[in-house]
């Protein structure tokens, strides 16, 4: 899959451009990855009671087919004040269900989770299988100055 090219500085990604003005192109996922995890999918009632608290990621608003959203609900997670197991784990799970369109488009045949905590800080560690021969590993730091 042709996908935009990004680059990354200190933890910021931004869209590469060429010499000539147009977007940098590359195979691969990484912008589909990245929007899948961190675009904020819009939480139910039972998970934030004030609707306007509730978020979301506006393009979700304009193409929704099937009642699919983009994003995940990691903000939720992310947000508590103490890195606990229970937070952890539900990093883990939302990870998974963020991108579980891959399986399902049959982009990828596996998406795999882990969180690994480094000096205090969560980051999630992915791997995705797109066949056999091509596994592909990402690491992202969920987040940092959180409580222990």
């Amino acid at each position: 899959m042709i996908d935009l090219k990004l680059t990354e500085t200190d933890g910021i990604y931004d869209i590469s451009y060429g010499d000539d003005g147009d977007f940098e192109m590359e195979d691969g996922f990484d912008t589909a990855i990245l929007m899948s995890l961190f675009c904020e999918r819009r939480a139910l009632k039972d998970e934030v009671p004030d609707a306007i608290r509730r978020r979301g990621w506006v393009g979700n608003a304009f193409y929704n087919p099937g009642g699919f959203e983009n994003g995940s609900k990691m903000w939720i997670h992310t947000e508590q004040g103490r890195v606990t197991n229970v937070v952890l784990n539900a990093i883990k799970n939302t990870s998974v269900s963020g991108l579980y369109w891959m399986t399902l488009d049959n982009i990828a045949k596996s998406v795999e989770s882990n969180i690994e905590v480094i000096s205090g800080v969560p980051n999630l560690k992915l791997k995705i299988e797109y066949s056999p021969s091509k596994v592909e590993e990402k690491f992202f730091s969920v987040w940092e100055n959180t409580g222990t």
